[in-house]
């Protein structure tokens, strides 16, 4: 499965720093399915960051099946009360839940795309 990640840089290898602001699914390396919203992530992070840098997609082919028998996954098929909860208590920084290694789902935004969050 190939997943992409927006940036103002190519990364190739990621790692994982501490965001200047409370994202869906909390802290992490996030990557999307979607090459339009990476597209569109990068473009914002261009835009936060005074223009420093170009809008660049970076690619990743990752073994899903895989993942999913070896990490600790939280997938959210759609948009719906538990996910809400879940982003709410991310962005507000007040999720103590279960830890994930991966949580797969829509992000909250205009357009709804299934995303890859990484520790």
């Amino acid at each position: 499965m190939l997943v992409y990640h927006g940036s103002n840089m190519i990364v190739e290898k990621p790692e994982l720093l501490r965001p200047n602001r409370a994202l869906d699914f909390g802290n992490g390396f996030y990557t999307t399915l979607s090459l339009t919203q990476a597209q569109s992530f990068a473009n914002n992070v261009v835009a936060r960051n005074n223009n420093k840098g170009v809008p660049t997609i970076s690619y990743y082919e990752i073994d899903y099946e895989k993942i999913l028998q070896k990490l600790k996954v939280l997938i959210f098929d759609k948009p719906d009360e538990e996910w809400l909860d879940f982003v709410y208590e991310c962005r507000t920084v007040k999720y103590t839940g279960k830890q994930y290694d991966i949580i797969v789902g829509p992000v909250a935004n205009d357009t709804v795309y299934r995303v890859f969050r990484q520790y």
